[in-house]
């Protein structure tokens, strides 16, 4: 199992997100460094990042999910507890998080304008959890929406 750590406050996308002093900037970058199923992306609690439009794919399987935690940091590769408060926000209408994992602490969150939805799960196959995450729409549109799961030919999610 590897890990890749994330941190917004001192990340980079050109870093190698090998140790808290080498942490990626965007979960993107973290998810895209995933080299199995079962491999973790460390999220420093403290992080935050925003974009238009978001896709993550997840490498994990449902016999070995990846971990997204949003995790408290020690040393130099170290954490010291799951510690919620890890945001990833969208401000625009595509929001598709799939694949196979675990995730702790992080807030999924939509502040777009315009009506949105914020997909989890939804390519067939995909197994997720989430535990103390929070899944919020605070902008404007009026048919926005967080749909779970696989519907298959118009079924519902």
């Amino acid at each position: 199992m590897a890990d890749i750590f994330l941190n917004s406050v001192d990340g980079s996308d050109a870093n190698s997100g090998a140790d808290w002093s080498n942490e990626k900037l965007t979960l993107a970058t973290g998810i895209a460094g995933i080299d199995a199923a079962g491999d973790r992306v460390l999220i420093n609690s403290g992080h935050t990042e925003g974009g238009t439009t978001m896709t993550y794919t997840c490498p994990g399987t449902a016999a070995s999910p990846c971990q997204l935690l949003s995790v408290t940091p020690t040393g130099a590769s170290g954490i010291s507890a799951l510690t919620a408060g890890a945001v990833v926000n969208m401000s625009g209408t595509t929001f598709n998080v799939n694949g196979s994992f675990y995730a702790y602490g992080i807030t999924w969150r939509s502040t777009s304008a315009s009506s949105t939805t914020m997909t989890f799960a939804g390519s067939d196959g995909s197994v997720q959890k989430h535990e103390s995450c929070a899944f919020e729409i605070t902008g404007a549109g009026t048919s926005s929406g967080i749909f779970f799961g696989y519907g298959a030919a118009g079924a519902g999610t």
